[in-house]
């Protein structure tokens, strides 16, 4: 089946899954604690997402002039400790390291940069824009709802991956598996308002 397909039909429970890897669609919290603390803001929260984008004007065809306010995205990084997202079926440990991490409806919060970021992640893309670029930072935050779409498996016994340690000493029912292909999480927080 198409891999797009496959995350479109994906199962939204996790009650399905047997010892081999699936890919889901699941909504749930995250259950993280906001230890990590941004560069940039100095805010604290458990996990960063930061995009690099270029403004520029683009033609509006019902004034007929290019006063159309237009961001295109040129980079981003990810930053914070692994996740732990908690489901109605139990909690789910998110790896950063290649994660997507999609926000509809945060188009606030943009600040025009005149050096380079303190990312090194995003440092080349600034030098190399030829724009005015700016960054926008969204959070992730304990408690904050989200969709999760991508490779989750069952952790057995002694196979829990990952070192995530809270101060509960929390061990993951699930994990995601970056490594079958990628993992999304999809900030809905700005939808329960």
């Amino acid at each position: 089946m198409l891999g797009w397909l496959t995350r479109l039909f994906a199962p939204r429970s996790l009650e399905a899954l047997g010892s081999e890897p699936i890919v889901v669609r699941v909504t749930g919290r995250i259950a993280s604690s906001n230890d990590a603390q941004s560069p940039i803001t100095e805010l604290k929260a458990a996990a960063f997402i930061w995009k690099l984008v270029v403004r520029y004007n683009a033609y509006n065809p019902f004034t007929r002039s290019d006063d159309r306010e237009v961001f295109k995205e040129i980079a981003s990084a990810v930053s914070g400790p692994d996740l732990l997202v908690s489901t109605q079926w139990g909690s789910v440990l998110v790896e950063m390291d290649g994660l997507v991490v999609k926000s509809p409806g945060s188009a606030g919060g943009i600040v025009s940069l005149d050096r380079p970021p303190p990312i090194p992640e995003l440092v080349p893309a600034f030098t190399n824009a030829g724009y005015a670029v700016s960054i926008q930072e969204i959070t992730l935050r304990k408690g904050d709802l989200v969709r999760l779409i991508g490779h989750v498996q069952r952790a057995r016994g002694d196979q829990k991956r990952g070192a995530y340690r809270t101060s509960h000493e929390t061990k993951p029912e699930y994990f995601t598996r970056p490594d079958l292909g990628p993992v999304q999480l999809v900030d809905l927080s700005l939808t329960e308002i």
